[in-house]
């Protein structure tokens, strides 16, 4: 972690000497992890700055980025130089062999090393290696989502076209959910669903995460209501992500449908009265979407 640390200090320095954004890229192992760091020097913001008029270098019309390509691609020689003799490369042990590493894939390597009983610098066979056997990408345990995309299924059926968006939500697609039936960009699955409706009459259901609905969903959300198309769209937020709350999307669904001989303001008092205050705004929620998917699937 102190070296991630080192990296993004380099990574600031390193745009402003050569003019140039630098993407700090982390991992989900980088992000999960946590560790004792040594701070340094804190340097003193800059927080006023100023804009100096230079359109022939701002404004990246035809003329002016052919004379600016030379100058990127100089820029580009001095940070694969800077690279290569940036102090953060490092050597370890001494041999013949050697295996070249970055990121995470150095912690790896050097815990299969500790565990076959080697110290560096050794030829590790690949034959020698433990097998480490291939564990696909599913949705947690206990996902609330799993209820909802069941709920979802059950109501609308196999014929229904499910486009879906950028998360961990994605996931739905895989067996035996199977809810997830395009995916693009980001934000694509609303405008996606407009187009599926029009063009092919069948009914549409649109899933997008909180986040990215606010990102980028908004615009074509808007644009499907200009055009008058016809599909749902399923907002899985953040807020509503318990076991609870997805099993009250479950049951305002079998409510909604009068399957069961209980009417809704009945069901509805009952989650007002026998959740904790602080849970059943959202419950109520849950159980409105639940009755809310039924409804619009009866109509045609």
């Amino acid at each position: 972690m102190d070296e991630a640390r080192e990296m993004t200090v380099q990574a600031f320095e390193l745009s402003e000497l050569l003019e140039l954004p630098v993407i700090l890229r982390t991992t989900t192992r980088i992000n999960h992890a946590s560790g004792m760091v040594t701070l340094g020097p804190l340097r003193k913001r800059t927080v006023q700055g100023q804009f100096d008029k230079k359109p022939m270098d701002y404004v990246y019309i035809p003329a002016v980025s052919r004379r600016l390509h030379p100058r990127l691609l100089d820029k580009i020689e001095r940070a694969v130089t800077l690279s290569d003799q940036s102090p953060l490369n490092r050597i370890e042990g001494s041999g013949k062999w050697g295996i070249v590493c970055n990121r995470l894939s150095y912690g790896y390597v050097s815990d299969t090393i500790s565990e076959l009983g080697m110290t560096p610098p050794v030829p590790i066979p690949v034959d020698t290696l433990p097998e480490v056997p291939a564990r696909p990408p599913n949705l947690c345990p206990g996902c609330p989502h799993r209820a909802t995309y069941a709920a979802v299924r059950e109501v609308f059926g196999d014929e229904a076209i499910y486009p879906t968006d950028i998360g961990c939500y994605t996931l739905g697609l895989l067996p035996p959910l199977h809810m997830g039936d395009f995916l693009i960009a980001m934000g694509a699955g609303i405008s996606t669903a407009g187009g599926f409706s029009r063009a092919t009459g069948r009914k549409v259901v649109a899933f997008v995460g909180d986040s990215t609905f606010f990102h980028s969903g908004l615009s074509p959300l808007a644009s499907a209501v200009y055009n008058n198309h016809d599909f749902l769209v399923v907002v899985l937020a953040l807020q509503a992500g318990s076991a609870q709350a997805a099993n009250m999307v479950m049951l305002g669904a079998l409510a909604g449908s009068r399957v069961l001989p209980i009417d809704l303001k009945t069901f509805r008092e009952m989650i007002r009265t026998r959740t904790k205050p602080q849970f059943a705004e959202i419950n109520l929620i849950a159980f409105d979407l639940g009755t809310f998917a039924v409804n619009f699937s009866s109509t045609e």
